[in-house]
């Protein structure tokens, strides 16, 4: 446990500009769902910011406790079926590494990409996209 706090330190020192971000983001959508059920942001106590904090990260804590620990993603699903197969006995380790080295193998050896996209420092991909023509309709 300590090494994960570790590491999310790590990331949140090394991306402050977006960690300032989010949580100004933050800040403001709390004001404005404040101002829209009719709360003045000058009015309230500090009773009502911890009850609204403990709110927030009660609910954030179980939607990152559900993501964790749910099979959301296709590929969340094909790794419990692949550790179910495992468990009963339908498939054995060296199975799954020998299967694992072939595809490695097969992206190691694989063509270069014709991918022409670009990501920037925090993971934004921009694709190439070709200029339109005169009629706006692009090149086609």
């Amino acid at each position: 446990m300590k090494a994960r706090i570790k590491a999310a330190w790590t990331w949140i020192k090394a991306n402050k500009g977006l960690v300032s971000k989010v949580v100004a983001i933050t800040v403001v959508a709390g004001n404005s769902v404040a101002a829209a059920v009719g709360v003045k942001t000058g009015d309230i106590t500090s009773d009502q910011v911890y009850g609204i904090t403990t709110s927030v990260l009660t609910i954030a804590g179980f939607g990152l406790a559900a993501w964790k620990n749910f099979n959301f993603t296709s590929a969340a699903q094909t790794a419990q079926n692949v550790l179910e197969a495992l468990k009963d006995g339908k498939i054995t380790a060296e199975e799954v590494e020998s299967l694992l080295s072939g595809v490695e193998q097969i992206v190691a050896t694989a063509a270069p990409s014709t991918d022409t996209s670009t990501t920037d420092a925090i993971g934004t991909i921009t694709p190439d996209i070709p200029a339109a023509d005169g009629d706006g309709k692009g090149s086609e």
